[in-house]
This record gives structure tokens, sequence and C-alpha cells, in this order.
């Protein structure tokens, strides 16, 4: 078989790879100085109608005897008509030449959002340095002050931010969603859009930060960082607030339950059982009866017993399938109370049920789009949670019940 390379030319082929490869890598050392990679942007609105940016930068500085580089945190802030405007207005300030390439986070004051968010994204899409897979948070009080919050137990803020963003997926009271999500529901009329809230909260503790105290143990009054709960826009506004079980509620109806603990007790009776859910799955189907619209919200949940305190026989099946219609009731309310709550209160449509609408019932989604959002207000919902648990962990029964056996 006649090869299309000889010996020779693949030899050539090979050498010129290898002598290539010192000439390939990324900016060079001296452009490199001079950048200063934003990471985290905070956005507020002023009185006076301004748009107030703040920018988190590493400040990347050469090393000798070392690859790579060493970073510092740099945290400017400068005002404009607009935000790129805000952002020209930093070159006034910063040391370095800002890139948005590596930009991480958007974080939007309470004030910014409440007057809508529509500027803010429009600039957002259109600047070619901003990355579609960063994420959105906004802020309870002005974004400016989140980014000064002095980080806890890590060399930067940033840190701490990628750190808790991480663990979010192990804890079903927030939900942060990246710039693309938020930009798809922001511009999809059949829904509204949500963002994780992100404060800070007054602490009297002792805390061991290498940080705030290089390694010294410090105490008194900490200002401590959460993401925690959920922004709820309406209309590309900031209507209201959801906490963390209320935010729970809300992820099992859009399918973002990736870990989360459901309690069920009976204080009278010394009764508390904790499971760990291992698989949740929630379809929503729209359906008309008697002129009404309704949307039936069927979950499957499938957890295995974490905590068992009480006099329940887990081996005894009646007991078992009493204690999984127990767990599927607690799920079944805190869905209730989210929707009533969002229905009645802030009447935005959180939950995707346009979309579903829209999706699966066409015909149906023609006639009522145009009024939409008053439809969405006398909507109902019927709930079939259904738990069933296939684990107990290392033990079968609680340690007393064994005990007495």
């Amino acid at each position: 078989m006649k090869t299309i390379f000889d010996n020779k030319s693949l030899l050539l082929i090979a050498l010129v790879v290898f002598f290539s490869l010192p000439l390939t890598g990324c900016w060079g050392q001296g452009e490199l100085n001079e950048m200063g990679m934003v990471m985290v942007t905070g956005i507020d609105r002023t009185e006076g109608g301004q748009y107030k940016l703040t920018v988190m930068s590493a400040l990347p500085t050469s090393t000798q005897g070392q690859q790579g580089s060493a970073s510092n945190m740099w945290i400017g802030v400068a005002r404009g008509s607009s935000v790129p405007d805000a952002m020209r207005n930093l070159n006034k300030i910063s040391p370095k030449e800002l890139t948005w390439i590596h930009n991480n986070y958007v974080i939007i004051g309470e004030a910014a959002a409440r007057e809508g968010v529509g500027d803010i994204m429009e600039y957002f899409i259109r600047d070619w340095q901003n990355r579609m897979d960063k994420f959105v948070l906004v802020a309870e009080g002005e974004a400016s002050s989140i980014m000064a919050t002095p980080a806890d137990t890590d060399k930067s803020l940033f840190r701490e931010l990628e750190g808790i963003t991480r663990n979010s997926e192990k804890w079903a009271k927030v939900y942060i969603s990246d710039f693309m999500e938020f930009m798809i529901h922001y511009a999809n009329k059949t829904c509204d859009v949500t963002a994780a809230k992100i404060g800070t909260y007054k602490a009297d503790r002792t805390t061991l930060s290498s940080s705030r105290s290089e390694g010294n143990v410090t105490t008194g009054e900490s200002k401590i960082l959460y993401i925690y709960g959920t922004a709820v826009f309406k209309d590309g506004k900031l209507v209201g607030w959801l906490d963390g079980e209320e935010t729970r509620g809300l992820q099992w109806f859009i399918n973002k339950i990736n870990e989360a603990n459901v309690e069920h007790s009976e204080p009278e009776k010394g009764i508390r059982a904790v499971m760990e859910v291992i698989v949740a799955k929630c379809n929503i189907t729209p359906f008309v009866r008697e002129g009404k619209l309704v949307f039936r919200a069927d979950v499957n949940t499938r957890g295995r017993l974490i905590e068992l305190i009480g006099g329940i026989n887990i081996m005894d099946i009646k007991e078992t399938e009493r204690l999984e219609k127990s767990l599927a009731k607690v799920i079944e309310n805190e869905m209730r109370r989210v929707f009533e709550k969002v229905q009645k209160e802030y009447k935005a449509d959180i939950f995707l049920f346009g979309d579903k609408l829209y999706r699966t019932k066409p015909s149906i989604w023609r006639e009522v789009e145009e009024d939409w959002d008053e439809v969405f207000t006398e909507v109902e919902v019927e709930y079939n949670v259904k738990v069933v648990l296939r684990g107990t962990g290392e033990l079968i029964n609680n340690i007393k019940r064994d005990r007495e056996e």
C-alpha cells in the first residue's frame, strides 16, 4: 500500500513541530504586566441617576524563578452616564489596562436592579470581551459595599465567591445562574427571571483567617459574605426576594435540585427524620378543567435516611410508607408556599409555566399570550409528590430502638 509521506517527510515535519514549540505561549511578559484582569464587576445606580461601577481586578506581577504570576487584587470605582461610560472613566484611576475577558461575576446593586437591568444586559451582550458563562448576582444593598467586604478565609473575595458558588450545588437554598441562562429567560416573553441574592451579615465570633489577620485569631464583630435566597424580577425589574426555604421550593418546580435534605418532625412525639435527596424530577403538565387553566406538578424523589430519631420502625413497610408520605408533604408545602407568594405578591412567572404552555399546548398559549400576566395570577396548581426511600445509611433503626430490642 502506497503511503502519503515517506520517512524523510515525516522526519522533517517532526523537526518543524519540535522547534516550533518554544515559539508558542500567551502574551509577552511586558504586555501581561500591563494588564489588569477584571474578575468581578459591580453595578449600582446613584441618586443622580448615574451608573456606579466597581471592579475587582487581578494585577499580575512577574516573579523571578517562578512560572506564571502572583496576583494582587485591586478595587476601582468610577461613575458615568452609562455602563460603558463608567468603564471608560476607570482609566482615570486604574494603574493597568483593564480587560474583562476573565470577568466571572456581575453583581447588580439593589437600586439598579429595581430600576431595571435592560441597559446593563444590553452592554454585556454586545461587548466581545464578556463571557456568557459568568455568574449573575443581585446585592441586597449596594454592590460596591459587597465588594469592599474583607475576605474571610481566603486571599481575596473573588476566591471566596468561587468557593461559595461551587458549594451552592450541594445546597438547595440558593441557585446561581450564569449569564446565558439569565439572558435567555430575560429575553423570553413566556417567563420571568431570577438571580441569586448576595449580601453580608455581621456576626460576633472568633475566626482564624489568614486574609484578615495573617494567621492571628481575631475576635469581635465581623462582616461575613453570603449567597442565599433569590432575587425575583418582573419585566426586567427587581420586585422582591425569596428566602432559602422558598428558593428550595422554587427549585422543585424547575428541576434544579441536585442535593438537599428534607426533614419531617413531630416534636410532640419526639420524632425527627431527615432524608438526603438522591434524585428529584418534576414534570409540569398544563391542562384546562372547567374553563380553568391548571398545571399539574408531578414530583418524584428518591432519597436515603441520614437521621432517624423517635419511634419509627423502618423495617415495618406501613411505617416506612407513612414516613415517605410525610416527607412528600414537606416538599409539597414548600412548593405551595413559594407559588402562592410569587403568584399573588410578585405576579411573576418564575416557574416557567408560560414556557411549558407554549411548548406543549401552543393552541392554548396563543389564546392567553397577550394576557399572560393576568392569566398567570389565576392559574391553579395540582401537586402530586412521591417519595421513595432507598437507603437507611449504616443503621436500620435508630440506636435507641436497637438497644430496646
